[in-house]
């Protein structure tokens, strides 16, 4: 199942939050699921477009170090305030929106698209502009088996099934994949974590 909702487009520039995800208790096993996905490549090169506060990144370089990582955001506080000014990696910064910086983006070994999918207009363009620029995907969004997502920023709703119809459709071949949920979390079904090659 895969839903398009009747949300609109949401100003994350004008609407941005100062939330470090990874100090939130029930964020954190959805993070570690997609840091471990990332891990698994063992990549040396990797890029988060919607890098949040890198928290997938610096927490798979801990498990397989990383030596270079692109890290984007459509918002420069996002950049500016929340991503560790001391990463133990080369880091090359930049804010765009995700359309456009996967299209500059040079080829690299891992590709993080954690929490953004459902945000897009667009997924299955994206996804397959991310098929020409990578070799391993990791991607997370939360189940929701019935479509009927509470949060007004999404503009898609997927079951576990219609997500990997839509990394399929795009090229990718799903290789591990997670379920994570945490007691009291607002996603009750919680979230899938896929490792895609």
């Amino acid at each position: 199942m895969r839903v398009r909702l009747k949300n609109q487009p949401h100003d994350y520039i004008q609407h941005w939050r100062d939330h470090r995800w990874d100090l939130n208790w029930v964020e954190r096993p959805r993070l570690w699921a997609s840091a471990v996905a990332l891990a698994l490549a063992a990549p040396k090169v990797v890029a988060d477009l919607a890098c949040g506060d890198a928290a997938v990144v610096m927490t798979a370089h801990a498990i397989s170090p990383i030596e270079k990582a692109y890290l984007g955001d459509i918002s420069p506080d996002t950049l500016g305030k929340l991503v560790p000014a001391d990463l133990p990696f080369e880091v090359e910064k930049k804010v765009a929106d995700i359309g456009h910086a996967i299209l500059a983006l040079p080829r690299v070994d891992a590709l993080v698209m954690t929490e953004i999918l459902e945000h897009l207009d667009n997924p299955d363009w994206v996804l397959g502009v991310a098929r020409e620029k990578a070799s391993w995907l990791v991607a997370s969004s939360p189940i929701v088996p019935d479509g009927n997502d509470h949060t007004s920023q999404h503009l898609w709703a997927f079951d576990t099934e219609g997500y990997r119809e839509m990394l399929e459709a795009a090229g990718w071949q799903p290789k591990v994949w997670m379920t994570v949920g945490c007691e009291s979390h607002p996603y009750q079904h919680g979230f899938q974590v896929w490792g895609c090659a």
